[in-house]
């Protein structure tokens, strides 16, 4: 066991919101107070407006040019830049921990320091389902074999849900025994409903001319066909049908490709006093969204090829890694002690059990998502306790400073396995 390690990290960084970006930051931040920690990243200069070496924090950052070209060709990009970068920095570091296999070109030429792969997500598949490459096509098979090939190298492999963990150990042949779910985690300080100033609460509601009591509901997701805000939409106009006299507000915030889409929806049943569209919402402003929300609703959809198990409970999703408790929307919005909606794949609605960290509903089910919203509604104090309760699951397991522990083991788990070759 290394005391003080050096830590080199690869994957994108800031200027990046969000995503496998949030992670990096959240992890290398945790790591800095006790260990030197180097990221090399890979960018288009974008806010910061530079590349080459910088600080953030106590963390060195090293970002590396891309040149914008083909999208085919980003993915050769990732693996030369970030690799020519990281060859400079091997003699100083004792482990390299990569976020994605296209970041990961170092492990195979310095196989004497241990490697630890995350994997986020399917790279091939996720490709398939955006419409960029087909199934079984080269760059489908390339990107697999190169996935495959990474995973195998790997001394630890670490997957943020157990679906991911399945997919992984039976479509990429990995050793189990190095195989570990480590879900992402939340800044619970952050996204804490005690922690917003009740002045930019009512400057919120304000802003959106909101009464007092008037309820509302946010839904933080990009208005893309993935992400499925159009169940959610249609939920809402949904529950509007059949409370009429209801005075409930819905706010998406994200923007995308759906939003003309949206729009026209709102605008074909009168609603636009009931359904507000945000473009994107700055991630340090999230927690005030949240905070002045009432009930808040995150949405996840179906991975073609990828094998989804049924959730029936919040509770259930989050002890057993599921991938919308590890959403990190979902465990940002848990964090907030709120009622949150859980719309997913494989979501099993019968009820609404007060006494569980929220509700689950099925994807693509605008009716359930209907239901929920009005039993929230028509029960609001026993709602609440929801939120409590799963605020308090939240702080105990996913704060960022308990997931980086868990990080630290499997690092160990990789010092100890290169030792042993």
């Amino acid at each position: 066991m290394v005391l003080k390690m050096n830590i080199l990290m690869i994957g994108p960084y800031k200027p990046k919101v969000g995503g496998v970006s949030h992670v990096v930051q959240a992890l290398a931040k945790q790591f800095s107070s006790d260990h030197n920690v180097f990221v090399v990243d890979i960018g288009d200069g974008g806010v910061r407006n530079g590349f080459g070496y910088w600080k953030d924090y106590n963390i060195d950052v090293y970002t590396e040019r891309f040149y914008p070209v083909n999208y085919l060709y980003l993915p050769i990009q990732m693996i030369i830049q970030t690799t020519k970068r990281a060859m400079l920095l091997r003699k100083r570091a004792d482990l390299y921990h990569t976020h994605g296999e296209f970041y990961s070109g170092i492990g195979f030429i310095d196989k004497r320091k241990p490697l630890v792969l995350t994997m986020h997500g399917y790279p091939a598949l996720e490709q398939v389902a955006s419409g960029r490459i087909k199934p079984n096509s080269i760059q489908f098979k390339f990107i697999m074999w190169v996935t495959k090939k990474v995973v195998q190298r790997a001394d630890a492999v670490i997957a943020v849900d157990s679906t991911l963990e399945n997919w992984i150990r039976t479509s990429l042949d990995c050793n189990t025994n190095k195989l570990f779910v480590v879900p992402n985690g939340v800044d619970t300080k952050k996204f804490d409903f005690n922690g917003i100033n009740s002045t930019e609460i009512d400057r919120i509601r304000k802003n959106y001319g909101l009464k007092d009591n008037q309820k509302l509901i946010v839904c933080i997701r990009r208005f893309a066909p993935k992400n499925g805000v159009e169940n959610v939409l249609e939920g809402f106009i949904e529950y509007l049908t059949r409370n009429k006299d209801s005075d409930a507000v819905l706010l998406l915030g994200g923007g995308g490709p759906l939003k003309s889409d949206f729009e026209n929806k709102i605008k074909k049943h009168n609603l636009k006093n009931k359904i507000i569209l945000e473009d994107t919402i700055l991630h340090d402003n999230i927690p005030s969204y949240y905070n002045a929300a009432d009930i808040i609703l995150n949405s996840f959809t179906h991975i073609p090829f990828v094998e989804e198990f049924p959730v029936h409970s919040v509770k259930e999703a989050l002890k057993k890694g599921r991938p919308i408790c590890t959403s990190l929307t979902t465990v940002e919005a848990l964090s907030m002690g709120k009622p949150v909606i859980l719309s997913t794949v494989g979501g099993t609605y019968k009820r609404v059990d007060f006494n569980d960290f929220g509700v689950i509903v099925s994807d693509k089910n605008p009716k359930e998502i209907s239901d929920a919203i009005e039993k929230i509604l028509d029960n609001y104090e026993k709602a609440k306790e929801m939120g409590i309760n799963a605020r308090e699951y939240i702080v105990n397991n996913r704060d960022w400073a308990v997931i980086a522990n868990k990080v630290m083991n499997v690092y160990n788990f990789a010092i100890e396995n290169q030792t042993k070759k």
